[in-house]
């Protein structure tokens, strides 16, 4: 009985320690502030203040990210685009002393950047967006434009997109076997179009 007593004090001490932690956390993040974790590209970590502090440097590369999205109208042309040009993803340094080096781009990287309302100086936290603590890269309107661009399915931009290639037979040519339309493909050679 003295052991059943104890074991429902220690667990009821357990619940009562969790939503605690759960609660400062919450009122940590409605109150803007950065609580750990990978910092976004765009900004660095400032230990002391815990806070995030933007770098120059690469709020032009998301800056540059958001605009050429908005351009290209296509996730994995970006990504081709920034891989070629060997840009990667945030490296950083732990707490602990260990180096995290970026990574090549992938969608996922992408679309996260790209709906993280970090970068227009809000924090969101579970479906809700507060003002934070960051200072923001992105302006208001841009954010906007990316956030109506993304709302678009993915396959309606690339709709758009094929729509606007010439091809003779295009919409009308459709495979034997399964029925889907037929794509016109392009070949270069010594600065022609074929």
């Amino acid at each position: 009985l003295t052991l059943n007593v104890l074991l429902s004090f220690a667990q009821f001490e357990r619940e009562q320690v969790a939503e605690r932690i759960r609660d400062k956390i919450a009122a940590t993040r409605k109150k803007g502030k950065y609580i750990g974790g990978v910092p976004p590209l765009g900004y660095d970590v400032d230990r002391l203040a815990k806070r995030l502090v933007v770098s120059p440097g690469e709020a032009l590369l998301v800056r540059q990210i958001f605009r050429r999205f908005l351009e290209l109208g296509c996730a994995v042309k970006l990504i081709k685009e920034l891989n070629e040009s060997g840009y990667r993803t945030k490296g950083w340094l732990t707490k602990k002393g260990r180096q995290r080096p970026g990574q090549t781009w992938h969608k996922n990287n992408i679309y996260r950047m790209l709906r993280n309302p970090l970068y227009i100086g809000k924090v969101e936290y579970k479906g809700e967006i507060y003002a934070g603590e960051q200072e923001p890269i992105i302006d208001q309107a841009l954010w906007d434009h990316v956030q109506k661009a993304i709302a678009v399915p993915a396959r309606t931009r690339g709709n758009r997109n094929r729509s606007q290639t010439p091809g003779l037979l295009r919409g009308i040519l459709r495979c034997g076997h399964c029925g889907t339309s037929m794509a016109v493909h392009f070949t270069e050679r010594h600065g022609r179009q074929y």
